[in-house]
Protein backbone atom coordinates (compact mmCIF):
# COMPACT_ATOMS: atom_id res chain seq x y z
CA UNK A 1 0.00 0.00 0.00
CA UNK A 2 1.43 3.38 -0.97
CA UNK A 3 1.73 6.20 1.53
CA UNK A 4 -1.32 8.09 0.26
CA UNK A 5 -3.53 5.03 0.55
CA UNK A 6 -2.16 4.22 4.00
CA UNK A 7 -2.92 7.73 5.20
CA UNK A 8 -6.44 7.61 3.77
CA UNK A 9 -7.15 4.24 5.32
CA UNK A 10 -5.78 5.29 8.72
CA UNK A 11 -7.79 8.52 8.72
CA UNK A 12 -10.93 6.60 7.85
CA UNK A 13 -10.32 4.25 10.77
CA UNK A 14 -9.35 6.78 13.44
CA UNK A 15 -10.67 10.14 12.27
CA UNK A 16 -9.23 13.11 14.15
CA UNK A 17 -7.26 10.74 16.37
CA UNK A 18 -5.21 9.40 13.46
CA UNK A 19 -1.93 11.08 14.40
CA UNK A 20 -2.13 9.98 18.04
CA UNK A 21 -2.88 6.41 17.02
CA UNK A 22 0.10 6.34 14.69
CA UNK A 23 2.33 7.18 17.68
CA UNK A 24 0.63 4.61 19.89
CA UNK A 25 1.12 1.96 17.23
CA UNK A 26 4.83 2.92 16.91
CA UNK A 27 4.37 3.39 13.16
CA UNK A 28 6.90 6.13 12.52
CA UNK A 29 6.66 5.92 8.74
CA UNK A 30 2.89 6.39 8.82
CA UNK A 31 3.31 9.14 11.41
CA UNK A 32 5.55 11.09 9.02
CA UNK A 33 3.21 10.43 6.12
CA UNK A 34 0.27 11.83 8.11
CA UNK A 35 2.21 14.98 8.94
CA UNK A 36 3.33 15.39 5.32
CA UNK A 37 -0.30 15.01 4.28
CA UNK A 38 -1.24 18.00 6.47
CA UNK A 39 -2.39 16.30 9.67
CA UNK A 40 -2.68 18.89 12.44
CA UNK A 41 -0.10 18.28 15.17
CA UNK A 42 -2.75 19.38 17.71
CA UNK A 43 -5.46 17.08 16.40
CA UNK A 44 -7.26 15.01 19.00
CA UNK A 45 -10.40 13.03 19.54
CA UNK A 46 -12.71 13.80 22.46
CA UNK A 47 -13.10 10.10 23.25
CA UNK A 48 -9.37 9.78 23.82
CA UNK A 49 -8.95 13.06 25.65
CA UNK A 50 -8.32 13.66 29.32
CA UNK A 51 -11.25 16.07 29.36
CA UNK A 52 -13.36 17.80 26.77
CA UNK A 53 -11.46 21.05 27.39
CA UNK A 54 -8.08 19.43 28.05
CA UNK A 55 -7.28 17.26 25.06
CA UNK A 56 -4.63 14.61 24.89
CA UNK A 57 -2.42 15.66 22.02
CA UNK A 58 0.08 13.67 20.02
CA UNK A 59 2.93 15.39 21.85
CA UNK A 60 1.68 14.00 25.19
CA UNK A 61 1.61 10.49 23.80
CA UNK A 62 5.00 10.97 22.13
CA UNK A 63 6.52 12.17 25.41
CA UNK A 64 5.70 8.80 26.97
CA UNK A 65 6.80 6.75 23.95
CA UNK A 66 10.03 4.77 23.94
CA UNK A 67 11.04 6.10 20.52
CA UNK A 68 12.10 9.77 20.89
CA UNK A 69 11.79 10.41 17.15
CA UNK A 70 8.05 11.06 17.51
CA UNK A 71 8.65 13.71 20.16
CA UNK A 72 11.53 15.38 18.30
CA UNK A 73 9.52 15.58 15.10
CA UNK A 74 6.50 17.14 16.79
CA UNK A 75 8.62 19.71 18.60
CA UNK A 76 10.42 20.56 15.38
CA UNK A 77 7.04 21.16 13.76
CA UNK A 78 5.83 23.53 16.47
CA UNK A 79 4.20 21.43 19.18
CA UNK A 80 4.02 23.27 22.51
CA UNK A 81 6.55 21.81 24.93
CA UNK A 82 5.85 23.95 28.00
CA UNK A 83 2.11 23.38 28.27
CA UNK A 84 0.15 23.82 31.48
CA UNK A 85 -1.79 21.31 33.51
CA UNK A 86 -5.16 22.80 34.18
CA UNK A 87 -6.25 23.55 37.73
CA UNK A 88 -8.86 21.14 39.12
CA UNK A 89 -7.78 18.49 36.61
CA UNK A 90 -4.73 17.07 38.39
CA UNK A 91 -5.04 13.72 36.63
CA UNK A 92 -4.09 15.38 33.36
CA UNK A 93 -0.44 15.38 32.39
CA UNK A 94 1.45 17.95 30.42
CA UNK A 95 4.40 17.04 28.21
CA UNK A 96 6.90 17.06 31.08
CA UNK A 97 4.76 14.96 33.41
CA UNK A 98 3.95 12.43 30.71
CA UNK A 99 7.66 11.73 30.19
CA UNK A 100 8.42 11.52 33.91
CA UNK A 101 5.47 9.28 34.70
CA UNK A 102 6.50 6.92 31.88
CA UNK A 103 10.15 6.98 32.92
CA UNK A 104 11.30 8.18 29.49
CA UNK A 105 14.46 9.94 30.60
CA UNK A 106 15.82 10.54 27.09
CA UNK A 107 12.56 12.21 26.17
CA UNK A 108 12.70 14.23 29.39
CA UNK A 109 16.10 15.62 28.49
CA UNK A 110 14.74 16.63 25.08
CA UNK A 111 11.75 18.33 26.72
CA UNK A 112 13.81 20.30 29.25
CA UNK A 113 16.34 21.35 26.61
CA UNK A 114 13.45 22.56 24.43
CA UNK A 115 12.07 24.69 27.29
CA UNK A 116 9.44 22.49 28.93
CA UNK A 117 10.42 23.61 32.41
CA UNK A 118 7.56 25.57 34.00
CA UNK A 119 4.24 23.93 33.20
CA UNK A 120 2.18 26.94 34.32
CA UNK A 121 0.21 29.37 32.22
CA UNK A 122 1.51 32.92 32.03
CA UNK A 123 -1.99 33.92 33.05
CA UNK A 124 -1.66 32.54 36.54
CA UNK A 125 -4.82 30.89 37.77
CA UNK A 126 -4.10 31.63 41.40
CA UNK A 127 -4.23 35.35 40.77
CA UNK A 128 -7.23 34.94 38.51
CA UNK A 129 -9.17 33.15 41.23
CA UNK A 130 -8.11 35.59 43.92
CA UNK A 131 -9.27 38.51 41.77
CA UNK A 132 -12.58 36.79 41.13
CA UNK A 133 -13.26 36.10 44.80
CA UNK A 134 -11.50 38.81 46.75
CA UNK A 135 -11.92 41.81 44.46
CA UNK A 136 -14.91 41.21 42.23
CA UNK A 137 -17.28 38.93 44.12
CA UNK A 138 -19.60 40.15 46.83
CA UNK A 139 -20.84 37.60 49.39
CA UNK A 140 -23.90 35.76 48.14
CA UNK A 141 -27.07 36.78 49.95
CA UNK A 142 -28.33 34.00 52.19
CA UNK A 143 -25.05 32.11 52.00
CA UNK A 144 -24.20 30.56 55.35
CA UNK A 145 -20.65 31.82 54.94
CA UNK A 146 -21.66 35.31 53.82
CA UNK A 147 -20.93 36.98 57.15
CA UNK A 148 -17.55 35.33 57.32
CA UNK A 149 -16.75 36.31 53.76
CA UNK A 150 -17.79 39.89 54.43
CA UNK A 151 -15.27 40.04 57.28
CA UNK A 152 -12.51 38.09 55.57
CA UNK A 153 -12.35 39.63 52.12
CA UNK A 154 -11.56 43.22 53.16
CA UNK A 155 -8.95 41.77 55.51
CA UNK A 156 -7.37 39.79 52.69
CA UNK A 157 -7.38 42.76 50.34
CA UNK A 158 -5.71 44.91 52.97
CA UNK A 159 -3.21 42.23 53.86
CA UNK A 160 -2.18 41.67 50.26
CA UNK A 161 -1.26 45.30 49.85
CA UNK A 162 0.66 45.73 53.12
CA UNK A 163 4.40 46.12 53.05
CA UNK A 164 6.45 43.63 55.06
CA UNK A 165 7.25 46.27 57.68
CA UNK A 166 3.55 46.96 58.25
CA UNK A 167 2.39 43.37 58.52
CA UNK A 168 2.88 43.38 62.28
CA UNK A 169 0.41 46.24 62.70
CA UNK A 170 -2.62 43.98 62.47
CA UNK A 171 -5.39 44.24 65.07
CA UNK A 172 -5.80 41.51 67.66
CA UNK A 173 -9.21 40.77 66.10
CA UNK A 174 -7.39 39.09 63.22
CA UNK A 175 -9.94 36.92 61.38
CA UNK A 176 -9.38 33.20 61.72
CA UNK A 177 -8.31 32.82 58.12
CA UNK A 178 -5.10 32.21 56.28
CA UNK A 179 -3.89 34.38 53.44
CA UNK A 180 -4.81 32.17 50.54
CA UNK A 181 -4.49 33.53 47.02
CA UNK A 182 -7.21 31.42 45.45
CA UNK A 183 -9.67 30.18 48.06
CA UNK A 184 -12.01 31.59 50.64
CA UNK A 185 -11.40 28.62 52.88
CA UNK A 186 -8.52 28.75 55.28
CA UNK A 187 -5.50 26.94 53.93
CA UNK A 188 -2.87 26.02 56.43
CA UNK A 189 -0.09 23.52 56.71
CA UNK A 190 -0.73 21.45 59.78
CA UNK A 191 1.95 21.55 62.45
CA UNK A 192 3.91 18.84 60.68
CA UNK A 193 3.88 20.77 57.44
CA UNK A 194 2.41 17.63 55.92
CA UNK A 195 0.42 18.54 52.85
CA UNK A 196 0.31 15.75 50.31
CA UNK A 197 0.57 16.48 46.62
CA UNK A 198 -3.07 15.70 45.98
CA UNK A 199 -4.39 18.25 48.46
CA UNK A 200 -1.81 20.81 47.41
CA UNK A 201 -2.71 20.47 43.74
CA UNK A 202 -6.39 20.75 44.58
CA UNK A 203 -5.53 24.14 46.06
CA UNK A 204 -3.40 25.49 43.25
CA UNK A 205 -1.86 24.55 39.95
CA UNK A 206 1.59 23.12 40.38
CA UNK A 207 4.63 23.97 38.33
CA UNK A 208 6.71 21.15 36.91
CA UNK A 209 9.22 21.58 39.74
CA UNK A 210 6.59 21.50 42.47
CA UNK A 211 4.86 18.50 40.93
CA UNK A 212 8.19 16.68 40.71
CA UNK A 213 8.85 17.33 44.41
CA UNK A 214 5.44 16.33 45.70
CA UNK A 215 4.33 13.53 43.38
CA UNK A 216 4.76 9.98 44.64
CA UNK A 217 6.38 7.93 41.86
CA UNK A 218 7.73 4.48 42.71
CA UNK A 219 10.09 4.37 39.73
CA UNK A 220 11.70 7.72 40.58
CA UNK A 221 14.47 7.33 43.15
CA UNK A 222 15.87 10.23 45.15
CA UNK A 223 18.97 10.62 42.99
CA UNK A 224 16.93 10.87 39.79
CA UNK A 225 14.41 13.25 41.38
CA UNK A 226 17.24 15.52 42.56
CA UNK A 227 18.88 15.46 39.14
CA UNK A 228 15.67 16.39 37.33
CA UNK A 229 14.87 19.17 39.81
CA UNK A 230 18.27 20.73 39.24
CA UNK A 231 17.84 20.33 35.47
CA UNK A 232 14.57 22.26 35.65
CA UNK A 233 16.14 25.10 37.62
CA UNK A 234 19.20 25.35 35.40
CA UNK A 235 16.92 25.10 32.36
CA UNK A 236 15.00 28.22 33.36
CA UNK A 237 12.18 27.10 35.67
CA UNK A 238 10.68 30.11 37.43
CA UNK A 239 12.13 30.32 40.94
CA UNK A 240 12.32 34.11 41.06
CA UNK A 241 10.38 34.52 44.30
CA UNK A 242 11.95 31.50 45.99
CA UNK A 243 15.44 32.79 45.23
CA UNK A 244 14.87 36.40 46.25
CA UNK A 245 17.90 37.56 48.29
CA UNK A 246 15.65 39.68 50.50
CA UNK A 247 12.22 38.09 51.16
CA UNK A 248 10.83 41.37 52.51
CA UNK A 249 11.73 43.23 49.31
CA UNK A 250 10.10 40.49 47.22
CA UNK A 251 6.95 40.71 49.35
CA UNK A 252 6.90 44.50 49.02
CA UNK A 253 7.28 44.28 45.25
CA UNK A 254 4.13 42.20 45.04
CA UNK A 255 2.27 44.25 47.66
CA UNK A 256 2.90 47.50 45.78
CA UNK A 257 1.34 46.09 42.61
CA UNK A 258 -1.62 44.69 44.54
CA UNK A 259 -2.18 48.06 46.19
CA UNK A 260 -2.20 49.74 42.80
CA UNK A 261 -4.63 47.23 41.29
CA UNK A 262 -6.92 46.62 44.27
CA UNK A 263 -10.38 48.08 43.84
CA UNK A 264 -9.83 48.98 40.22
CA UNK A 265 -13.09 48.06 38.45
CA UNK A 266 -11.23 47.82 35.18
CA UNK A 267 -8.85 45.18 36.52
CA UNK A 268 -9.42 42.02 34.54
CA UNK A 269 -9.57 38.61 36.18
CA UNK A 270 -7.73 37.36 33.13
CA UNK A 271 -4.65 39.50 33.76
CA UNK A 272 -2.37 38.80 36.72
CA UNK A 273 -0.09 41.50 38.02
CA UNK A 274 2.20 42.55 35.23
CA UNK A 275 5.89 42.11 35.68
CA UNK A 276 5.76 39.32 38.26
CA UNK A 277 6.47 35.67 37.45
CA UNK A 278 4.06 33.03 38.69
CA UNK A 279 6.29 31.98 41.61
CA UNK A 280 5.14 35.19 43.34
CA UNK A 281 1.61 33.80 43.58
CA UNK A 282 2.35 30.29 44.82
CA UNK A 283 1.37 29.45 48.40
CA UNK A 284 4.54 27.53 49.21
CA UNK A 285 8.14 27.20 48.07
CA UNK A 286 9.95 24.08 46.83
CA UNK A 287 11.81 23.94 50.14
CA UNK A 288 8.54 23.85 52.09
CA UNK A 289 7.42 21.04 49.82
CA UNK A 290 10.59 19.07 50.54
CA UNK A 291 9.73 19.31 54.24
CA UNK A 292 6.13 18.24 53.64
CA UNK A 293 7.29 15.18 51.70
CA UNK A 294 10.11 14.41 54.17
CA UNK A 295 12.68 14.49 51.35
CA UNK A 296 15.85 15.68 53.06
CA UNK A 297 18.06 14.60 50.16
CA UNK A 298 16.20 16.80 47.71
CA UNK A 299 16.19 19.62 50.25
CA UNK A 300 19.98 19.30 50.53
CA UNK A 301 20.41 19.22 46.74
CA UNK A 302 18.26 22.31 46.17
CA UNK A 303 20.07 24.29 48.84
CA UNK A 304 23.50 23.14 47.67
CA UNK A 305 22.60 24.44 44.21
CA UNK A 306 22.67 27.88 45.80
CA UNK A 307 19.70 29.43 44.03
CA UNK A 308 16.88 29.01 46.58
CA UNK A 309 16.73 31.16 49.71
CA UNK A 310 15.88 29.12 52.85
CA UNK A 311 14.35 32.20 54.48
CA UNK A 312 11.54 32.84 51.98
CA UNK A 313 8.28 32.19 53.88
CA UNK A 314 5.10 30.65 52.58
CA UNK A 315 2.50 32.99 51.07
CA UNK A 316 0.06 32.66 53.97
CA UNK A 317 -0.77 34.52 57.15
CA UNK A 318 1.47 32.07 59.00
CA UNK A 319 4.41 33.10 56.76
CA UNK A 320 6.30 30.09 58.02
CA UNK A 321 9.80 29.39 56.82
CA UNK A 322 11.02 25.90 55.91
CA UNK A 323 12.95 25.79 59.20
CA UNK A 324 9.81 26.46 61.22
CA UNK A 325 7.99 23.65 59.43
CA UNK A 326 10.94 21.29 59.88
CA UNK A 327 11.01 22.04 63.60
CA UNK A 328 7.31 21.34 63.98
CA UNK A 329 7.79 18.13 62.01
CA UNK A 330 10.50 17.10 64.47
CA UNK A 331 12.82 16.61 61.50
CA UNK A 332 16.22 17.36 62.96
CA UNK A 333 18.04 16.26 59.80
CA UNK A 334 16.15 18.80 57.70
CA UNK A 335 16.71 21.46 60.37
CA UNK A 336 20.47 20.85 60.31
CA UNK A 337 20.56 21.10 56.51
CA UNK A 338 18.58 24.35 56.54
CA UNK A 339 20.67 25.95 59.28
CA UNK A 340 23.88 24.93 57.53
CA UNK A 341 22.67 26.78 54.44
CA UNK A 342 21.77 30.00 56.19
CA UNK A 343 18.26 29.51 57.61
CA UNK A 344 17.57 32.25 60.16
CA UNK A 345 17.18 30.69 63.59
CA UNK A 346 15.80 33.96 65.01
CA UNK A 347 13.11 34.50 62.35
CA UNK A 348 9.78 35.84 63.60
CA UNK A 349 6.83 35.70 61.22
CA UNK A 350 5.65 39.28 60.52
CA UNK A 351 1.91 38.67 60.76
CA UNK A 352 1.33 36.06 63.44
CA UNK A 353 4.61 36.90 65.23
CA UNK A 354 5.52 33.25 65.69
CA UNK A 355 9.13 32.36 66.47
CA UNK A 356 11.23 29.34 65.66
CA UNK A 357 11.08 28.43 69.36
CA UNK A 358 7.30 28.23 69.11
CA UNK A 359 7.60 25.55 66.43
CA UNK A 360 10.22 23.62 68.39
CA UNK A 361 7.78 23.66 71.31
CA UNK A 362 4.94 22.52 69.04
CA UNK A 363 6.89 19.36 68.15
CA UNK A 364 6.67 18.29 71.82
CA UNK A 365 9.95 16.44 71.59
CA UNK A 366 12.39 17.13 74.43
CA UNK A 367 15.46 15.99 72.50
CA UNK A 368 14.73 18.26 69.53
CA UNK A 369 13.89 21.19 71.78
CA UNK A 370 17.11 20.89 73.80
CA UNK A 371 19.15 20.58 70.60
CA UNK A 372 17.57 23.66 69.06
CA UNK A 373 17.96 25.71 72.23
CA UNK A 374 21.63 24.77 72.08
CA UNK A 375 21.80 25.98 68.47
CA UNK A 376 20.27 29.28 69.50
CA UNK A 377 22.76 29.74 72.32
CA UNK A 378 25.66 29.02 69.97
CA UNK A 379 24.49 31.34 67.20
CA UNK A 380 22.83 34.31 68.93
CA UNK A 381 24.05 36.94 71.31
CA UNK A 382 22.63 36.76 74.81
CA UNK A 383 20.44 39.83 74.30
CA UNK A 384 18.96 38.54 71.03
CA UNK A 385 18.44 35.09 72.51
CA UNK A 386 16.56 36.37 75.55
CA UNK A 387 14.41 38.63 73.38
CA UNK A 388 13.56 35.68 71.12
CA UNK A 389 12.68 33.39 74.03
CA UNK A 390 10.44 36.02 75.61
CA UNK A 391 8.64 36.91 72.38
CA UNK A 392 4.90 36.20 72.23
CA UNK A 393 2.71 35.73 69.18
CA UNK A 394 0.08 38.20 68.04
CA UNK A 395 -2.38 36.29 70.23
CA UNK A 396 -0.12 36.52 73.24
CA UNK A 397 1.01 32.89 73.18
CA UNK A 398 4.40 31.97 74.58
CA UNK A 399 6.09 28.70 73.56
CA UNK A 400 4.78 27.26 76.83
CA UNK A 401 1.21 28.02 75.73
CA UNK A 402 1.90 26.22 72.46
CA UNK A 403 3.35 23.14 74.17
CA UNK A 404 0.11 22.88 76.17
CA UNK A 405 -2.32 23.50 73.31
CA UNK A 406 -4.80 20.79 72.39
CA UNK A 407 -4.34 19.08 69.06
CA UNK A 408 -7.85 20.13 68.00
CA UNK A 409 -9.91 23.13 69.07
CA UNK A 410 -11.49 22.45 72.49
CA UNK A 411 -15.21 21.92 72.49
CA UNK A 412 -15.98 22.93 76.06
CA UNK A 413 -17.40 26.43 76.31
CA UNK A 414 -14.99 27.13 79.16
CA UNK A 415 -12.02 26.45 76.91
CA UNK A 416 -10.28 29.65 75.79
CA UNK A 417 -9.50 30.77 72.26
CA UNK A 418 -11.53 28.04 70.64
CA UNK A 419 -11.01 29.33 67.14
CA UNK A 420 -8.17 31.78 67.38
CA UNK A 421 -5.61 29.13 68.35
CA UNK A 422 -6.00 27.30 65.03
CA UNK A 423 -2.86 28.91 63.70
CA UNK A 424 -0.75 27.42 66.48
CA UNK A 425 -1.90 23.84 66.77
CA UNK A 426 0.96 21.54 67.77
CA UNK A 427 1.95 18.22 66.31
CA UNK A 428 -0.73 15.97 67.76
CA UNK A 429 1.56 14.41 70.34
CA UNK A 430 0.45 14.57 73.95
CA UNK A 431 1.98 17.28 76.16
CA UNK A 432 5.34 16.14 77.49
CA UNK A 433 6.58 17.02 80.98
CA UNK A 434 10.23 17.14 79.86
CA UNK A 435 9.34 19.60 77.09
CA UNK A 436 7.37 21.83 79.45
CA UNK A 437 10.19 21.86 81.99
CA UNK A 438 12.80 22.62 79.32
CA UNK A 439 10.74 25.58 78.10
CA UNK A 440 10.37 26.98 81.61
CA UNK A 441 14.07 26.45 82.38
CA UNK A 442 15.09 28.25 79.17
CA UNK A 443 12.94 31.28 79.91
CA UNK A 444 10.66 30.72 76.91
CA UNK A 445 7.53 30.92 79.04
CA UNK A 446 6.14 30.72 82.53
CA UNK A 447 2.96 29.36 84.04
CA UNK A 448 1.86 32.94 84.82
CA UNK A 449 1.92 34.01 81.15
CA UNK A 450 -1.43 35.13 79.79
CA UNK A 451 -2.63 35.46 76.21
CA UNK A 452 -5.12 37.85 74.64
CA UNK A 453 -7.98 36.06 76.41
CA UNK A 454 -6.33 35.99 79.79
CA UNK A 455 -5.59 32.28 79.51
CA UNK A 456 -2.45 30.83 81.04
CA UNK A 457 -0.62 27.75 79.74
CA UNK A 458 -2.35 25.86 82.54
CA UNK A 459 -5.76 26.64 81.02
CA UNK A 460 -4.66 25.06 77.74
CA UNK A 461 -3.06 22.10 79.45
CA UNK A 462 -6.27 21.50 81.39
CA UNK A 463 -8.33 21.53 78.18
CA UNK A 464 -5.85 19.18 76.49
CA UNK A 465 -5.79 16.67 79.32
CA UNK A 466 -9.56 16.82 79.71
CA UNK A 467 -10.00 16.07 76.01
CA UNK A 468 -7.76 13.04 76.50
CA UNK A 469 -9.70 11.80 79.49
CA UNK A 470 -6.68 12.23 81.76
CA UNK A 471 -6.87 12.97 85.46
CA UNK A 472 -4.63 15.35 87.38
CA UNK A 473 -3.46 12.68 89.80
CA UNK A 474 -1.59 10.56 87.26
CA UNK A 475 -0.23 13.27 85.00
CA UNK A 476 3.39 14.43 85.20
CA UNK A 477 2.64 17.63 83.29
CA UNK A 478 0.01 18.82 85.73
CA UNK A 479 2.40 18.41 88.65
CA UNK A 480 4.70 21.06 87.11
CA UNK A 481 2.10 23.82 87.32
CA UNK A 482 2.67 26.43 89.99
CA UNK A 483 -0.04 26.84 92.61
CA UNK A 484 -0.26 30.55 91.82
CA UNK A 485 -1.24 29.88 88.20
CA UNK A 486 -3.98 27.48 89.28
CA UNK A 487 -5.79 30.45 90.79
CA UNK A 488 -5.59 32.53 87.62
CA UNK A 489 -8.83 33.13 85.73
CA UNK A 490 -9.28 33.55 82.00
CA UNK A 491 -11.63 36.11 80.47
CA UNK A 492 -14.51 33.68 81.00
CA UNK A 493 -13.81 33.63 84.72
CA UNK A 494 -12.58 30.04 84.86
CA UNK A 495 -9.49 28.72 86.59
CA UNK A 496 -7.50 25.90 84.98
CA UNK A 497 -9.07 23.35 87.32
CA UNK A 498 -12.54 24.51 86.34
CA UNK A 499 -11.63 24.21 82.66
CA UNK A 500 -10.58 20.62 83.25
CA UNK A 501 -13.86 19.82 84.95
Amino acid sequence: MDAESAVSSWRKKYGEDALIQSVRSSNHQLFLALLDAGEDINSNDYLYSRDGRIPTLAVHVAAAHEDPRFLVTLLDRGAIVDDACQLNYPASDNVFRAAVRAGRWDNLNIIITAGGVNGLEDNDRIWEEWCRIAIHEAPIAGDADADGDAAHLPFLRTLFSRSWANLAALPISLPDVELMPRRRECFRFDALGAVDSESLEDMQALSNLEWLITESLSHLDDARRCSIALQLISGGADVAYYSAPDPSAAWDRRAALVAAADGNPLASVWAPLSGLPTSYYMATTPLHQCISTHNTELLRALLADGKLNPNVPEFATGMRTPLQLALAACDRGACEVLIAHGAAVDYISPIMQTTTVRFAAAARDASLLRWFLGELQARLSEDVLQELLAHKSVLGHSPLHVACLPSSPPHATASPARCSIHYALPSGRAPDAAVLQAIVNSGAGSWEDTDHQGASPAHYLAATLADGGRSADDNDCWSLILDSSLRMKNEFGFTPTQVWI
